[in-house]
């Protein structure tokens, strides 16, 4: 695979939740628009990042994500990470898969983080995000309906790794916690409609009835 000179980032796809209020269904190996949600995630993601890792627990059906068709589809090295900290919520899959990124010799400067189970991840807001990341930012957050969304988010690599370690180090693995240690830029409704982005792009697939809206919101 030939990497393009204009994806700087990684990217970070956590998919391994319990998935409890999906009745036990993985959020992101879920059908969507002919491919899965993890697929659509991860090919949108490839147009910012060189390679992507996928942060699974250690009981996650892997083959259900169908790396390989994804790789394929995305056209850059999809990494599958097995949570080394079980039971921590999110931090457990964001920390597993950024200290393999820092052993790299071509680390990241940047990463893109995404829950799973987000079929509308969107480029552009990428873009928004990655433009917000100056020489005073460590993270660019989106602050959409009143709502901070960590995991639809762009952070300095080497910060957010610093942030998570010193969170498990500490015991307190809420993300209210995470931002916290870091020095965040946070987009707001206004500049999202400013740059014309729809802000579907944080909206995420919890429930039975979340996937039907989504379904439904594909075909307008």
């Amino acid at each position: 695979m030939v990497n393009s000179p204009n994806r700087s980032m990684c990217g970070l796809i956590l998919a391994g939740g319990r998935n409890t209020r999906m009745g036990g269904k993985l959020k992101a190996a879920l059908p969507y628009a002919g491919t899965t949600v993890l697929e659509r995630i991860a090919v949108t993601m490839a147009e910012h990042c060189r390679h992507i890792y996928v942060a699974v627990a250690a009981d996650t059906p892997v083959a259900l994500l169908r790396i390989e068709e994804t790789e394929q589809s995305a056209g850059v090295p999809i990494l599958v990470r097995v949570d080394q900290h079980a039971a921590i919520g999110p931090l457990g899959g964001i920390f597993t898969a950024l200290r393999s990124e820092a052993q790299r010799a071509d680390c990241a400067h940047t990463v893109w983080v995404s829950a799973g189970d987000m079929p509308f991840v969107s480029s552009a807001a990428a873009a928004l995000m990655l433009a917000h990341i100056r020489n005073e930012v460590d993270a660019a957050v989106p602050h959409v309906d009143g709502r901070k969304q960590p995991l639809q988010a762009i952070y300095r690599t080497q910060a957010l790794y610093r942030a998570v370690a010193a969170c498990i180090d500490g015991d307190d693995h809420s993300m209210r916690k995470l931002l916290s240690q870091l020095r965040v830029a946070y987009l707001d409704d206004a500049a999202w409609e400013a740059a014309g982005i729809d802000r579907r792009f944080v909206y995420n697939v919890n429930t039975p009835r979340d996937y039907t809206r989504a379904l439904e919101e594909e075909g307008r």
